[in-house]
């Protein structure tokens, strides 16, 4: 990237993740010409896409919003990784697909975010919103099918960028919670990065004091960014 980039701030808002504490962010600008390749370069200095806006947190006096991938070569699943695994080992088949519209994949986020987020207005998206909220113009996304025998368990949205894999947003069949599928998103996206040979799985910002974001820590070995350099945990 050697273009010069403007970057916005917003103004402060309540903090989504930590009661009592306010939140804004640097955005990069709308109108800058971004690529998969551009993306895989502002992903390594923290910054996240959501929609086609791509972001970083900038709260004053605040930096628990840390990003966070996985190499995904040696990446080694704990016990009970390995436990949910094996539940589905013998009947998963992951089946990536490109970012065009799909009425079974809405179906089932419809009926996700109904289960989860029925408080929210995610849950009665309209197909113009579902699709501006996961896919863009420039990225370069997969809709990964994560299916048991003729069953859709899950589908992992993903950012493929040269050398990494960026989790974006998993939703799944709300019935299927004995059978762990967001442990399996997970271990499923990792799976395919090293079918593709890349290096980095990001799975977004970690947040050790909310519950809903610090289980990433659970992929190790992880990396986090701290102050600019990218650190083992």
């Amino acid at each position: 990237m050697d273009t010069e980039i403007q970057i916005y701030q917003t103004t402060l808002s309540d903090c989504p993740y930590l009661d009592g504490r306010k939140s804004m962010n640097f955005i990069i600008d709308p109108e800058y010409p971004l690529s998969a390749s551009a993306y895989g370069h502002l992903l390594e200095c923290g910054f996240r896409r959501s929609s086609s806006i791509v972001y970083r947190p900038a709260c004053p006096g605040c930096a628990e919003c840390k990003s966070s991938r996985v190499p995904v070569k040696s990446f080694m699943p704990n016990r009970s990784q390995r436990r949910a695994w094996k539940k589905v080992s013998d009947d998963i088949i992951l089946k990536p697909q490109n970012d065009e519209f799909n009425e079974q994949h809405f179906d089932l986020y419809q009926r996700y975010t109904r289960s989860r987020h029925n408080d929210s207005d995610m849950a009665e998206s309209s197909i113009s919103q579902y699709m501006d909220f996961l896919t863009s113009s420039w990225s370069n996304t997969i809709f990964l099918e994560i299916w048991l025998k003729n069953e859709l368990l899950a589908v992992a949205v993903t950012d493929r960028q040269p050398g990494s894999l960026s989790a974006l947003y998993t939703f799944f069949d709300p019935e299927k919670m004995p059978y762990s599928p967001g442990v399996v998103a997970i271990l499923s996206q990792i799976e395919l990065a090293r079918q593709y040979e890349l290096d980095w799985l990001y799975l977004g910002y970690w947040i050790e004091a909310c519950p809903k974001m610090s289980y990433k820590i659970r992929y190790r070995p992880i990396q986090v960014l701290e102050k600019g350099y990218w650190l083992g945990l």
